[in-house]
């Protein structure tokens, strides 16, 4: 995958990778490497701000967007306000776990 994301830049391509933000994925060595990267950068937004909800109720869910597109993952950066937070309450960990099959 990080192979992938340094042939698009390498090529002038943009990428964009997206994990909840407490995923371990973001300490693996070659994300690390890749956010050494002058264009590459990291930002957090809560799905709340993008409509994500269940059963009817906003969920805030804290996802983080690593890409080489400026442009676009600076309008990402959305976070709830605190207020909102704790009006909405937590339901992330609903949403984050596997469905059932």
């Amino acid at each position: 995958m990080c192979e992938l994301y340094r042939t698009q830049i390498a090529e002038g391509r943009y990428f964009l990778h997206e994990h909840p933000e407490c995923a371990t994925s973001w300490g693996e060595d070659c994300i690390k490497n890749l956010l050494q990267m002058d264009s590459v950068d990291q930002v957090v937004g809560d799905q709340c701000q993008y409509g994500q909800e269940y059963q009817g109720e906003p969920v805030r869910k804290p996802t983080t967007w690593m890409s080489n597109a400026e442009t676009y993952y600076k309008t990402w950066e959305n976070r709830a306000k605190a207020a909102e937070e704790r009006a909405r309450g937590n339901k992330a960990g609903i949403t984050a776990a596997a469905p059932e099959k």
